[in-house]
């Protein structure tokens, strides 16, 4: 997902996992290709079937364009926040920058689970979000159809601003639970042996009656 979203991209950038040149780079290739993709899909489509408009991003008459920026808003933060926990903390477990090379990237054994709950986010997401704004959680996605189709709606604004926000605030929330250690909440969670001296609940019930 993170070489699709530039909003991922930006996220990635503030947690230290991209240089800022790779940022760059990744960041403009997403765009292009958002609009490579629906130019296709305009190129594939037979003429009267409504070509790149049907998959353009719009926003519900039902809602404001301050609600809509809202729930893009939420729903990209949720998207990220879920990249952050299950790809960039696992995967980059424990990661030493030294100026821009990696010297250290250790892959947690739960890391190729990652797409799994990545994957059921964002189809959640959609679920929710996509009768209302589109679903699209990703600037890249909202270009491409209004670039080839040549419409940009006055709310376009919506699809760019709302997603970085959210990225932004997923890493603030992410550094916020690293900085409180939360991974020291649950013991020996990585361990491959069971903790010993942990005894359930009616276990001690059940003696407390004897």
């Amino acid at each position: 997902m993170c070489f699709y979203s530039p909003a991922i991209t930006v996220a990635l950038w503030l947690t230290g996992v991209l240089t800022t040149v790779r940022a760059i780079m990744l960041f403009g290739a997403q765009l292009v290709g958002g609009i490579i993709a629906s130019a296709l899909v305009l190129g594939l489509t037979p003429a009267g079937s409504g070509g790149v408009d049907v998959v353009n991003t719009t926003v519900s008459d039902q809602i404001s364009y301050q609600q809509a920026f809202v729930l893009e808003f939420l729903g990209t933060s949720f998207l990220v926040f879920s990249v952050l926990m299950l790809a960039v903390e696992k995967v980059c477990l424990r990661v030493c920058l030294e100026g821009t090379r990696l010297i250290d990237n250790v892959k947690h054994r739960a890391t190729y689970l990652a797409p799994v709950g990545i994957g059921l986010t964002l189809f959640t997401l959609h679920l929710f979000l996509v009768a209302w704004t589109g679903c699209s959680l990703n600037p890249a996605r909202s270009l491409g159809p209004a670039a080839v189709a040549g419409k940009f709606p006055q709310y376009h604004w919506i699809y760019w601003i709302a997603p970085l926000c959210g990225g932004v605030l997923s890493v603030m929330y992410f550094q916020l639970l690293k900085a409180l250690n939360y991974n020291s909440t649950v013991l020996d969670q990585d361990s491959d042996h069971e903790v010993g001296g942990l005894r359930p609940v009616h276990m001690y019930v059940s003696r407390g009656y004897r």
